[in-house]
Parts: structure tokens; sequence; C-alpha cells
């Protein structure tokens, strides 16, 4: 991508008239404009389906806009994931103009225009600053957002630079009201506006710029990754569906070792996992961990996609099966645990002195699977996902898969007799997070013995079971 002078890329007319067919709609304020031959983006890169929102919009006298990670992804050279579009047509002129349209959202209403494969198109209307202008004084996040306003505010209540930029497809060209071209260019990831205040009225914003820091390897703004590091408790303020929702796109887009390294050095990790809190990078679970991470990461470069029950999963028996647990009186580091069990971060996670066993050997499965028994395991998964708000429906389904695995392994080991694992529910599932946790001999065995005697099942045919029986013959009708 060329970047022009700062004259130069302020006239609009000049860019208009050199390159585009169209002329630029009026644009508030006064940004950036890289026209087309400024830029790598083309139509042919763009989904049909969001190429067919737009143009429906601007044939109907609206303005809209692509936005957001797809324009950066497209700008970086990738594939956009989602495609976001931006216009001035209210939720309820967009639902009219599409039948397959549905409103969502209180804080901010949205319309989802669903296309075939459960295909979504999120459209947004350009949102104003008047909300977050009224909310300075509060020390507390944005509740309600529903107020519109036009570009230039849209651009400035977006969280990050490069997720500030705007496709217009009546000209062909990039639109950047908060200089995100060139971080793009720099390699910066940077809060758009002070970032005390953004991150006051949304502290989700402080797990995205990392995110996005570990995916890009960009290198974090100074005063971004400052404000993080000063205030990562404010993460507790979040309604726990987003953050929930948030770590998810942590786990499964590809550079969750990165992130969860960086989420550990700002000190939001102990607010998202309280369970890591005093773990150090030494010890063996942080070490199980890292692998696991690494697996993951893996398994989105091969597109694999994994269920969440099967990541909450694995990050459960990387911790459960480490060699040791801390107990209260040891010190790690120098830092009492017990101190460390009353701060902040853990207030609610350690509620009870329930009796752990000190130590998981690797091969002794007898006590593991007495604790299953008499119920600890799903205490100890509601407590080690809390903080993330994982659903007590997805806990049962973690501790079932968890059991499932215990199950195969007390087969192969010749334990115990348990028939019937091969109709298990979540056999799939359980299968996937063993194939990532195979990093010793015991299990890898043992996956690989249940992933042969149930590919068939997996795969959706009937097992073979050699020749047909043979007919008997009948003998000719009698009258």
């Amino acid at each position: 991508m060329v970047r022009k002078g700062k004259g130069e890329s302020r006239d609009q007319g000049q860019h208009t008239s050199q390159s585009a067919k169209v002329r630029l709609p009026a644009l508030p304020g006064d940004p950036l404009i890289f026209s087309r031959d400024e830029h790598n983006i083309s139509r042919k890169l763009i989904d049909p389906d969001a190429l067919k929102v737009m143009y429906r919009l601007i044939n109907h006298g609206y303005q809209a806009f692509l936005v957001g990670g797809g324009v950066r992804d497209l700008l970086l050279g990738k594939k956009p994931k989602d495609y976001d579009v931006s216009t001035d047509a209210r939720p309820e002129e967009v639902k009219k103009l599409f039948r397959n349209c549905h409103i969502i959202g209180r804080r901010f209403k949205l319309a989802h225009i669903v296309f075939a494969g459960r295909k979504v198109i999120e459209v947004s209307t350009f949102r104003s600053t008047v909300e977050m202008e009224s909310t300075k004084a509060a020390d507390k996040p944005l509740r309600s957002d529903n107020t519109y306003g036009d570009p230039e505010t849209d651009a400035r209540r977006r969280d990050l630079t490069i997720n500030g930029l705007f496709y217009d497809l009546s000209s062909f060209s990039v639109i950047d009201y908060v200089d995100g071209v060139r971080d793009l260019e720099d390699g910066v990831i940077r809060i758009i506006g002070d970032p005390e205040q953004r991150f006051k009225e949304d502290p989700v914003r402080m797990i995205r710029a990392i995110r996005h820091a570990a995916r890009t390897g960009f290198a974090i703004d100074p005063a971004t990754y400052q404000a993080i590091c000063d205030h990562p408790e404010r993460i507790e303020l979040c309604a726990k569906p987003r953050v929930y929702e948030e770590f998810l796109r942590e786990m499964r887009h590809g550079a969750s070792q990165a992130s969860f390294r960086m989420l550990r050095e700002t000190g939001i990790l102990p607010y998202l996992c309280p369970f890591l809190a005093f773990v150090e990078e030494r010890d063996a679970r942080w070490q199980r961990l890292e692998h696991v991470l690494e697996q993951f990461d893996l398994c989105f470069k091969h597109s694999q996609e994994l269920n969440p029950s099967a990541l909450f999963a694995t990050m459960a028996v990387a911790y459960l099966e480490a060699k040791s647990l801390i107990m209260h009186d040891q010190e790690v580091g120098g830092i009492n645990v017990a101190e460390v069990w009353s701060s902040a971060p853990l207030k609610g996670f350690y509620e009870h002195d329930f009796a752990v066993p000190t130590k998981f050997p690797d091969i002794d499965f007898t006590k593991y699977y007495h604790y299953i028994k008499n119920g600890y395991l799903r205490y100890f998964i509601n407590r080690l996902f809390h903080q993330l708000g994982v659903s007590n429906k997805e806990c049962e389904r973690i501790e079932q898969l968890l059991v499932l695995r215990m199950a195969m392994f007390e087969v192969y080991y010749g334990i115990s007799k348990i028939t019937g694992i091969e109709t298990r529910q979540y056999l799939g599932e359980c299968l996937q997070f063993m194939k990532i946790l195979s990093f010793d001999h015991y299990t890898e065995h043992c996956y690989r013995y249940w992933h042969n005697r149930c590919k068939d099942k997996l795969a959706g045919r009937k097992p073979e079971a050699g020749k047909p029986p043979r007919k008997r013959r009948r003998g000719p009708r009698r009258l």
C-alpha cells in the first residue's frame, strides 16, 4: 500500500477525480482518503453476500461501508472471517429491505442478515459520541448506546485504530478517520482516543487489544499497554457472557499461546483463570498448558474446529493431571499461597477448604476416578471456570467428557470392564481433546486404540461384520 503525503491524502477532490468512477458521498470531518490505486482491496476479495447487502443499501439511497476486521484483514492480505457493514439506515429500515433480517442487541441494536449456510452479515447504524461523553465522569462501563451519528463519530467509537477503517463500495476508496492505515504499516495496536477512558467504558477492549496483538504480531502502543497493566481488575465489571465470548475468540484464532502469555504479563489472567494465578512458568501445570495451547493453534492452522467443551476439558485435564498441586502452607517463588488465595482475583474461587489429593500420579487412575465418583470433579470444574461465566450446562458437559475419558483409560489398561463406550454421546469430542493431550505415551496409546476401534462409528458407517449370512433356499410353493 502506498501512503501519500499529508496534504495530498486529505484532498478528497483530487482522489475522486483520478480513480473513482463515482464521487464519494458527503463525509463529515477531514478523513484520509485512499483511492483504488493506493490499496489492495478488490471487490473480487469481498464475500458476494456482503456486496449484495451494501449494493441494496446504496441503491435505496443509504450510505453503506465495509468496516472493522474485514477491511483490516483485506489490507493485510488475509481472508476475512466476518464481514460487517455500517450504514446510516436505522435497524428498522434495514429490516424492511431484507426479509432475512433479525434485529438483536439491547445495548446497541444490530441487524443480522442471515444467508445460506448460517452465514451472517452484521449491519450496524453509525453510532454517536453522545453516550460516551455522558459517561466520562462515571467509573463504570457503558450500558446504553442506542444513539446514532455519522461515519466520523462511528469511526471514533470503535476500539482499535486498525479496526476503524471504512471501505466505500461506490468509489472503491478506503476512508481513514483514526490514522489506522499508518498503524497497519507500522505494526502498532493502538486504542482510539484516551486508553484510560475507553477501557473504563468497555473493559473487554483490553482483551481485544491483546488478541489482535497476538494474532498479527504487532506491538501494543505504550500508552495502551500501560492502561491495561494499571487496571486489569476492571474486567470483573463486564458481563460474564461477553467475557466468555472474548475468551473463546482468544482460544480459537490460532494465537492462544501468545495471547495467554500477554494476558499473564498484563495481569488480566488471574481475573479470567484464577487457578493459574500463582502458577510459575517452570511449574508442570504451566508447561502442560503451554503444550495444550500450542495444539490449539495447530488445529486452527489445519482448519479443525474445536468445540468449547473440548477446549475447557483439555485445560482442566492439563491442570488436574499435573504432577503436583500447591497446598496451603507451601511457598512458590517467595509468595505465600495462603495470602494469594485471599486476594481479590481469587476471592470466591477457594471459598471452601475442600480436600484435594497432593499428587496425581501418571498412571494411578483409581484415585482420580474415586474423586470423580464422589462428586468432587463437578465442584472443581465449576470453580475452575466460574470467572469466565461458563454455564452449568457447559460444566456438566465438561464433566461427562472427563468421566468418559477416564472410563476409556480404565478399559484400555484393564482396571475395569465398562461396556457401551462406543455409543456414548460425546465420544467424538472426547477423542478430539484426547488427541490434543496425547503428549505422553499413556494417553497416546489409549487414544490410538479407541480411535481405531471407533473410527467406523465416527465416520457414520456401520462396522464390517464379515460376510452376510447366506439366505436359505426355498422349495417349490405348495398348492
